[in-house]
């Protein structure tokens, strides 16, 4: 009589690594062979997408661990590291341009990411004006430029150039009342010394604001841009930032009443994040 034993239960795999830094993209798909068919997976921690089957999708970084069982009840346990790219981070520099004149320079620092980057600067009304690391001949006004690496995760920065002959600029940072209010003021201080001035104001992602005087109201938390012409054409740029708080959070700590009947249990209560001084009503 001969006994035969099925093959080893094995599986081939395809592993996709996370694309950007911070994203929960990644996947694992087993291809099963030998033992005996059908078969079931285990996946560990459970992946948001594919419990039960051979692919598990939406995967964070760090080890992933599954278990393959077939109809016999054999099992075979693989664990795969799923890698994330560093961060994608730039940081610019620039230097001024001159009133009537377009000498201001600007130049990206890339790190992080996936090679090769992609740069594409593009002026206040989104046209593009060029694609290296250096920039110059910029006029005074807000420049954005954006880095995107090989896979698709990009980064990208406003870069405001002043005449430096233009007025002097002094802005007011401002805060929220919560974390997600829309009611943070910005201000911005200067002494026209070559009237008149005309004061505007645009959003991070170069919307106008709609509001042209000194102080701005009703944001929500980001970076706010004021540019300000005075009657001779020179043009001054600065910035305003509007933080929102952290959101609270509360820890709860108990004692039992000794007895039945018996009032003499307490509660304390931790906050953290907010803007103190707070309110308690129990």
């Amino acid at each position: 009589m001969l006994i035969l034993a099925p093959d080893p239960l094995e599986s081939g795999s395809v592993v996709t690594d996370i694309t950007c830094a911070g994203e929960c993209d990644g996947s694992i798909v087993l291809s099963p062979s030998g033992g005996t068919g059908p078969y079931t997976f285990v996946w560990s921690p459970l992946p948001p997408n594919g419990q039960g089957s051979n692919g598990a999708f939406g995967l964070c970084p760090g080890d992933w661990t599954v278990t393959m069982i077939d109809a016999n009840g054999c099992d075979s346990t693989l664990t795969f590291t799923l890698l994330e790219p560093p961060v994608l981070s730039i940081t610019t520099q620039s230097t001024p341009s001159q009133c009537q004149l377009c000498i201001g320079t600007a130049s990206v620092q890339i790190t992080g990411g996936t090679p090769d980057h992609v740069i594409l600067w593009t002026n206040a009304a989104g046209d593009p004006i060029g694609t290296d690391p250096d920039i110059t001949d910029l006029c005074a006004g807000l420049y954005r430029v954006t880095v995107t690496d090989a896979n698709g995760c990009s980064a990208q920065l406003v870069v405001p150039i002043d005449d430096e002959d233009g007025e002097v600029l002094t802005t007011t940072d401002g805060n929220t009342s919560c974390p997600n209010s829309c009611d943070g003021t910005v201000e911005v201080a200067f002494v026209c010394s070559d009237p008149p001035c005309i004061i505007a104001w645009t959003d991070e992602m170069g919307n106008d604001l709609g509001q042209n005087g000194n102080v701005v109201s009703g944001l929500c938390a980001g970076d706010y841009f004021v540019e300000v012409t005075n009657a001779s054409g020179c043009l001054s740029v600065d910035t305003a930032t509007v933080v929102a708080p952290t959101a609270i959070t509360l820890n709860i700590s108990s004692t039992p009443a000794s007895c039945s009947g018996v009032c003499d249990g307490t509660a304390t209560l931790g906050v953290a994040g907010g803007i103190p001084p707070f309110t308690f009503l129990w």
